[in-house]
């Protein structure tokens, strides 16, 4: 929901009907994954055990049949991908991951199949989205199967640096945005700015 407190309501209403400005910016470079149906299915949950001086983690696999693709993917990959999403689209509404462990349980069979259920909502959510397909991350993400080389990806791609230095960051795949051209002394604050400009 949009939250109004920090702006005259009346004002903002009268504005939005009059005061919508197209703006053109550059489009969204598409990728492979634009256009088309993707499903990617997380499977075979298997726990690593890394020995005395590094933690246990769960990796999964992830098939994407179309391009016949399949990786391996640790819980802390899909925070990497979440990062980079909300980095590259602030005014998006990006899925929620779900929680890492549960108390002592983070190992336990029940947890881990439960877990892997809400990954896969999770990435069934960030591919109906044409706008999120089109992110270079998440191709990385679905179809790097060499571990090195996608950590590595993973430091260039850092969320840090794809973050959009303005408001033209911040567009639809047809290079459109549509702002509220507000007069002088009525304005949003910077907290809701992106909400704005996304829902208007």
């Amino acid at each position: 929901a949009l939250n109004l407190e920090p702006i005259n309501i009346e004002t903002f209403k009268e504005l939005q009907t009059k005061n919508v400005k197209e703006v053109e910016c550059g489009k969204i470079a598409k990728t492979v994954l634009n256009d088309v149906t993707v499903i990617s299915k997380i499977i075979n949950p298997r726990i690593v055990e890394k020995g005395f001086f590094e933690s246990n983690y769960v990796l999964y696999d992830i098939a994407t049949e179309q391009f016949k693709w399949l990786v391996n993917r640790r819980y802390s990959d899909f925070h990497w991908l979440r990062d980079c999403l909300i980095s590259l689209f602030p005014a998006e509404s990006v899925p929620k991951l779900p929680k890492k462990k549960l108390g002592n349980r983070r190992f336990e069979q029940d947890f881990i199949v439960k877990r892997q259920r809400r990954l896969q909502t999770f990435l069934d959510k960030v591919l109906q989205r044409e706008n999120f397909k089109s992110c270079e991350p998440l191709v990385q993400f679905l179809s790097c199967p060499d571990r090195l080389f996608f950590e590595n990806q993973m430091k260039i791609l850092n969320p840090k640096v794809l973050a959009p230095s303005s408001i033209g960051g911040i567009r639809t795949p047809e290079g459109k945005i549509k702002v509220i051209d507000f007069e002088s002394g009525n304005y949003v604050s910077n907290n809701n700015l992106f909400n704005n400009i996304n829902t208007f």
